[in-house]
């Protein structure tokens, strides 16, 4: 029975060993595994007959201590798997702002390249209407600074009437 005990604590203790180094990296089940394996092999040894010359006693004790190394493993791998899902997000957040500030900066050279465009092109339908409305205002402005005829009243009443400011003789 002994030497039943003795080989189920030492695969335990290399199912340990083997887990320790990669439990991070999934939900840790080897771990709670080789803990579950620990805690059956320590039920069978408290069951066991006192008369062991001691070897039971210190096979509770290295147990004990495997399952607390089992616990830090856990903890251990829990707080790596945290740093390194805030080192994920931290890298997704920059990568997001980045994106989103190349975004602004290409809207802006669109938005700046359009502006040239239009000033460059010639008037656009609705430009030209604007510009032809002005040109009739402007048309009759001038008409009525001629029939003025050099009239100082007349042309202030003309300048009043078309919100001009500049006091003409033509």
């Amino acid at each position: 029975m002994l030497k039943k005990l003795s080989s189920l604590l030492f695969l335990s203790a290399i199912a340990v060993m083997a887990v320790s180094q990669s439990a991070y990296a999934m939900r840790q089940a080897a771990m709670e595994s080789a803990m579950q394996a620990l805690e059956d092999a320590e039920s069978v040894l408290k069951d066991a007959t006192a008369n062991k010359g001691g070897h039971r006693v210190k096979a509770l004790q290295l147990i004990k201590k495997a399952k607390s190394e089992i616990r830090q493993g856990i903890r251990f791998a829990n707080a790596r798997a945290n740093e390194m899902q805030l080192k994920q997000k931290r890298e997704r957040e920059a990568s997001e702002a980045l994106r989103l500030k190349n975004e602004a900066r290409e809207r802006t050279r669109r938005d700046r390249e359009a502006r040239e465009r239009r000033n460059d092109r010639p008037a656009e339908r609705g430009d030209r209407r604007r510009g032809e409305a002005q040109s009739a205002q402007d048309r009759k402005y001038n008409t009525c600074i001629r029939q003025a005829r050099n009239s100082e009243r007349q042309i202030q009443a003309c300048n009043k009437k078309f919100g001009k400011k500049r006091l003409e003789r033509r």
